[in-house]
Protein backbone atom coordinates (compact mmCIF):
# COMPACT_ATOMS: atom_id res chain seq x y z
CA UNK A 1 0.00 0.00 0.00
CA UNK A 2 1.66 3.58 -0.97
CA UNK A 3 -1.11 5.52 0.56
CA UNK A 4 -0.58 7.07 4.41
CA UNK A 5 -3.25 7.73 6.63
CA UNK A 6 -3.04 10.44 8.97
CA UNK A 7 -4.23 10.02 12.57
CA UNK A 8 -4.29 12.43 15.40
CA UNK A 9 -2.63 9.35 18.08
CA UNK A 10 -1.00 6.37 17.98
CA UNK A 11 -3.56 4.92 19.78
CA UNK A 12 -6.00 5.06 17.53
CA UNK A 13 -4.25 2.58 15.77
CA UNK A 14 -2.21 0.36 17.46
CA UNK A 15 -2.92 -2.51 19.77
CA UNK A 16 -1.41 -4.09 22.71
CA UNK A 17 1.22 -6.58 21.64
CA UNK A 18 1.51 -4.50 18.18
CA UNK A 19 5.04 -4.84 16.08
CA UNK A 20 5.58 -1.66 14.80
CA UNK A 21 7.78 -0.60 12.38
CA UNK A 22 8.54 3.11 12.06
CA UNK A 23 10.44 4.06 8.37
CA UNK A 24 13.34 6.40 8.73
CA UNK A 25 15.61 7.70 6.25
CA UNK A 26 17.87 4.93 5.80
CA UNK A 27 17.04 2.31 8.29
CA UNK A 28 13.39 0.79 9.86
CA UNK A 29 13.20 0.86 13.63
CA UNK A 30 11.13 -1.51 15.50
CA UNK A 31 9.20 -1.69 18.93
CA UNK A 32 6.53 -3.27 20.67
CA UNK A 33 2.96 -1.56 21.79
CA UNK A 34 2.61 -2.59 25.11
CA UNK A 35 -0.98 -0.15 25.52
CA UNK A 36 -1.47 3.50 27.41
CA UNK A 37 0.54 4.88 24.80
CA UNK A 38 3.96 3.02 25.88
CA UNK A 39 5.98 1.06 23.57
CA UNK A 40 9.28 -1.61 24.39
CA UNK A 41 12.35 -0.95 21.96
CA UNK A 42 15.83 -1.95 21.81
CA UNK A 43 18.38 0.60 22.01
CA UNK A 44 21.95 1.41 21.76
CA UNK A 45 20.91 1.69 25.72
CA UNK A 46 19.72 -1.80 25.87
CA UNK A 47 15.95 -2.42 26.54
CA UNK A 48 13.66 0.18 27.62
CA UNK A 49 9.73 1.51 27.61
CA UNK A 50 9.42 4.90 26.52
CA UNK A 51 6.21 6.73 25.30
CA UNK A 52 5.06 5.47 21.38
CA UNK A 53 4.88 8.82 19.92
CA UNK A 54 8.48 9.71 21.02
CA UNK A 55 9.49 6.84 18.97
CA UNK A 56 7.85 7.39 16.04
CA UNK A 57 7.88 11.49 15.53
CA UNK A 58 7.01 11.91 12.15
CA UNK A 59 7.90 8.88 10.71
CA UNK A 60 5.69 6.61 8.81
CA UNK A 61 5.11 3.44 10.68
CA UNK A 62 2.99 0.31 10.27
CA UNK A 63 1.76 -2.70 12.01
CA UNK A 64 3.64 -6.11 11.46
CA UNK A 65 1.59 -9.11 11.12
CA UNK A 66 3.37 -12.64 12.33
CA UNK A 67 1.08 -15.62 11.34
CA UNK A 68 2.54 -17.53 14.05
CA UNK A 69 2.45 -14.69 16.40
CA UNK A 70 1.91 -15.45 20.13
CA UNK A 71 -1.33 -13.63 22.17
CA UNK A 72 -0.47 -10.15 22.23
CA UNK A 73 -0.87 -10.49 26.54
CA UNK A 74 2.34 -13.21 25.91
CA UNK A 75 4.07 -10.62 23.37
CA UNK A 76 3.76 -8.03 25.76
CA UNK A 77 4.60 -10.01 28.79
CA UNK A 78 7.50 -11.25 26.59
CA UNK A 79 8.86 -7.95 26.00
CA UNK A 80 8.42 -7.03 29.69
CA UNK A 81 10.58 -9.75 30.98
CA UNK A 82 13.60 -8.10 28.94
CA UNK A 83 13.60 -4.80 30.17
CA UNK A 84 16.59 -3.86 31.22
CA UNK A 85 18.25 -7.43 31.35
CA UNK A 86 22.01 -5.75 30.43
CA UNK A 87 21.43 -7.47 26.47
CA UNK A 88 23.77 -5.56 24.06
CA UNK A 89 22.83 -4.42 21.27
CA UNK A 90 24.53 -5.56 18.00
CA UNK A 91 23.19 -4.32 14.13
CA UNK A 92 23.87 -7.81 12.84
CA UNK A 93 22.83 -9.82 15.70
CA UNK A 94 21.14 -8.68 18.35
CA UNK A 95 19.40 -5.38 17.10
CA UNK A 96 15.78 -3.83 17.58
CA UNK A 97 14.09 -6.52 14.59
CA UNK A 98 15.40 -9.03 16.42
CA UNK A 99 14.38 -8.03 19.92
CA UNK A 100 10.46 -7.85 18.33
CA UNK A 101 10.82 -11.00 16.37
CA UNK A 102 11.56 -12.94 19.44
CA UNK A 103 9.03 -11.02 21.27
CA UNK A 104 6.11 -11.87 18.73
CA UNK A 105 7.23 -15.22 17.58
CA UNK A 106 9.92 -16.60 19.62
CA UNK A 107 12.62 -16.59 16.71
CA UNK A 108 15.01 -13.91 16.81
CA UNK A 109 15.19 -12.37 13.35
CA UNK A 110 15.75 -9.09 11.16
CA UNK A 111 14.69 -9.07 7.94
CA UNK A 112 15.83 -5.51 7.21
CA UNK A 113 19.59 -6.78 7.87
CA UNK A 114 19.91 -9.91 6.19
CA UNK A 115 17.47 -9.11 3.67
CA UNK A 116 19.69 -5.73 2.78
CA UNK A 117 22.67 -8.00 3.15
CA UNK A 118 22.33 -10.64 1.42
CA UNK A 119 20.40 -8.06 -1.79
CA UNK A 120 23.42 -5.84 -1.49
CA UNK A 121 26.11 -9.23 -1.93
CA UNK A 122 23.68 -10.06 -4.90
CA UNK A 123 23.26 -6.21 -6.69
CA UNK A 124 25.15 -3.95 -4.71
CA UNK A 125 23.87 -1.08 -3.69
CA UNK A 126 20.85 -0.91 -5.77
CA UNK A 127 20.25 -4.39 -4.32
CA UNK A 128 20.89 -2.71 -0.62
CA UNK A 129 18.07 -0.20 -1.48
CA UNK A 130 15.70 -2.93 -3.17
CA UNK A 131 16.01 -5.21 0.58
CA UNK A 132 15.38 -1.56 2.26
CA UNK A 133 12.12 -1.18 0.27
CA UNK A 134 10.87 -4.74 0.79
CA UNK A 135 11.05 -4.85 4.72
CA UNK A 136 7.53 -2.64 4.58
CA UNK A 137 6.24 -5.76 3.88
CA UNK A 138 3.38 -3.66 2.13
CA UNK A 139 0.90 -2.92 5.04
CA UNK A 140 -1.09 0.05 5.83
CA UNK A 141 1.46 3.23 6.58
CA UNK A 142 0.35 5.61 9.12
CA UNK A 143 1.55 9.25 10.37
CA UNK A 144 1.32 11.39 13.46
CA UNK A 145 -0.95 14.82 12.17
CA UNK A 146 1.46 17.80 13.22
CA UNK A 147 -0.44 19.15 16.36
Amino acid sequence: MSECEYINSCVDVLKSGDHVAIAHRNFTHHCLYIGDNTAIHFTLDGIVETDVDSIIGDNKFWVIKHADAYPPDIIVQRAKSRLRDGSKYNLIFNNCEHFCEWCCTGFAWSYQIFGSLFMGIALGSFGHILGQLSNDGGFQKYRLREK
